[in-house]
């Protein structure tokens, strides 16, 4: 969540639609679709443990609550499209406050519910919850389980690249490309700075450090095109987003598998 404050702040003086594709797409991972294929593959099974780990944070970002933190900084009616809301070249658009106590206490239900239903509609967010519950319980699934799964989790990287080609799109045009420049303008300097804070400062073994770095140079979320059209009317533009830091995160992953022994 940390960044999007800081792209709250640092975006002030740009138009609305700028700012909330910015902070929609500078922050968030995309861990499961992305970056598990590819740790499999560089670092083998063991790394998917901290990857998975690592994504349970990110889950409560991308799933929910970067879409959540951008809709209210910038006072953006949940379920319209910016150009359906009339926003201009405003930083923010109009803040509307019920002056009705009920209608006030309506508005604040259907918040909460809204939060709510973003975060235990993600099937990501869910299983991962579940599997603390077990965790915690002590509850160990039956080894059928793991058999009958087997194959669709080999088919995950398959599943997982395809789906990350299929969001791939060409940009609309100059704008399209510069708002796309400016978050990876600081997505990069967030990356470097959170994986040296991973490396130097947790307090693990070689390997999930590793895991860590890898993690932090990981493409926008699918969530955040998903956002992105909700809030913009414009999947093309997210889309080309995830294209782009999909290589840059391919051309990290690989340098820091590399470069950092085992």
């Amino acid at each position: 969540m940390i960044p999007i404050p800081i792209l709250y702040f640092a975006s002030r003086h740009k138009p609305v639609s700028e700012r909330a594709f910015l902070m929609l797409n500078g922050a968030g991972f995309n861990i499961g679709n992305f970056c598990f294929p590819v740790m499999q593959g560089m670092l083998g099974p063991a790394s998917l443990v901290p990857g998975a780990m690592f994504d349970m944070g990110n889950c409560v970002v991308v799933s929910a609550g970067s879409n959540l933190l951008t809709l209210r900084l910038l006072h953006i009616q949940p379920g319209k499209t910016l150009s359906e809301q009339g926003a201009g070249d405003a930083p923010v658009l109009p803040k509307i406050t019920p002056k009705d106590p009920d209608a006030r206490r309506l508005a604040r239900a259907a918040t909460i519910k809204g939060i709510l239903k973003g975060f235990l509609t993600s099937v990501p967010f869910d299983c991962y919850l579940l599997m603390i519950v077990f965790m915690l319980t002590g509850v160990t699934l039956p080894g059928v389980v793991s058999t009958v799964l087997e194959p669709f989790a080999n088919a995950n990287g398959f599943c997982s690249m395809l789906m990350v080609g299929m969001l791939m799109d060409l940009p609309a045009g100059r704008s399209d490309v510069m708002q796309v420049l400016r978050v990876m303008a600081w997505r990069i300097p967030f990356a470097a700075i959170f994986s040296a804070a991973g490396w130097f400062l947790l307090p693990f073994d070689t390997d999930i450090r590793k895991a860590v770095v890898m993690l932090c140079f990981a493409p926008t979320a699918v969530f955040a095109t998903l956002f992105s059209d909700k809030v913009l009317g414009n999947a093309r533009m997210a889309g080309f987003c995830l294209s782009v830091t999909s290589v840059l995160g391919m051309v990290a992953m690989t340098a820091i598998n590399f470069l950092i022994p085992a």
